[in-house]
């Protein structure tokens, strides 16, 4: 996805963050370039681990609640 940033520093706390971020694997900023209002615009990329985006957890629980 393209991101914009205020400056570096706030790519690189937020790179931070998403490092530590379970659900987020391989999560990488790139393609840095400079907008015509003086932010930083780049490229993200990361892989969405498959547990957030799974219905097969919620489908056992309601069944099991029955």
């Amino acid at each position: 996805m393209d991101v914009e940033a205020q400056s570096y520093n706030a790519l690189a706390e937020q790179s931070d963050i998403f490092a530590k971020d379970t659900f987020l694997k391989n999560p990488q900023f790139f393609g840095f370039d400079l907008a015509e209002n003086g932010n930083i615009k780049a490229k993200f990329t990361a892989t969405v681990d498959p547990t957030l985006i799974s219905y097969q957890k919620k489908i056992q629980k309601d069944t099991s609640a029955q």
